[in-house]
């Protein structure tokens, strides 16, 4: 920045100024000699002082730092664009392999105890609506997998289970705790069977423990192999 004298009424201004404090000239009319510092007017073509041809207006230093503006905010629209890109992925990763896992499992031991959002064979709409209560998936979340100790005489308000849906297992254990393992906790999770399913310490004596606890080994693999 430095200060100069507005051609058109002698105020002293800065370089930067958008027009003159005082007669209001325009800037974008005004230049700077290179060689001695004068300012003109632009459409003289020289300097007044001293005949350098004007080659760089006043406001040049603007559109420079405009233009670096406008570079680092393409800049973060890209960036933006490749993360909305990569959380898009994400989701469908885990919607195929939900879908791949849960679906080969159910078909091959004909589960009854069990729904997955758009297909499959799902399980009443009171079942549903007691899952929801029971293990509080909210109403958005789709569900691909039911399971709990007393599916089949339906589940009511103090049942015991979890229900897998693409954002992770929300979960009743056997000692009535009720929350979520999120995608990646599950890939971290411990998974164990003894005389329950044990998911990180959580116990559930469900149905069918055995295949049950197969299909989320395979879910557990088949997500670890797609996402990192």
């Amino acid at each position: 920045m430095a200060i100069i004298k507005c051609p058109e009424c002698g105020t002293e201004i800065s370089s930067r100024a958008e027009k003159c404090i005082c007669c209001g000239l325009p800037m974008s009319r005004v230049a700077i000699c290179e060689e001695c510092g004068t300012a003109g007017f632009v459409d003289n073509g020289v300097c007044s002082k001293c005949g350098c041809p004007f080659n760089r207006k006043v406001q040049s230093r603007r559109d420079e730092v405009m233009a670096y503006i406008e570079k680092c905010r393409e800049r973060y629209d890209d960036t933006t664009r490749e993360t909305q890109t990569s959380m898009i992925s994400r989701k469908e990763v885990i919607l195929n392999v939900l879908s791949r896992v849960v679906s080969q499992i159910c078909a091959e031991d004909n589960f009854e105890h069990y729904f997955i959002s758009g297909g499959g064979n799902p399980i009443s709409e009171k079942n549903e609506e007691n899952a929801r209560n029971v293990f509080r998936i909210p109403a958005d979340v789709n569900v691909y997998f039911v399971t709990s100790a007393n599916m089949f005489g339906g589940i009511n308000i103090g049942g015991k289970g979890f229900a897998i849906t693409p954002e992770g297992i929300y979960y009743t254990d056997d000692k009535k705790n009720r929350g979520l393992i999120d995608i990646d906790d599950f890939m971290d999770a411990d998974l164990r069977i003894k005389n329950y399913i044990c998911i990180d310490g959580h116990e559930f004596n469900t149905t069918n423990k055995r295949v049950v606890f197969k299909m989320l080994l395979d879910l557990q693999n088949e997500l670890i192999n797609e996402l990192r």
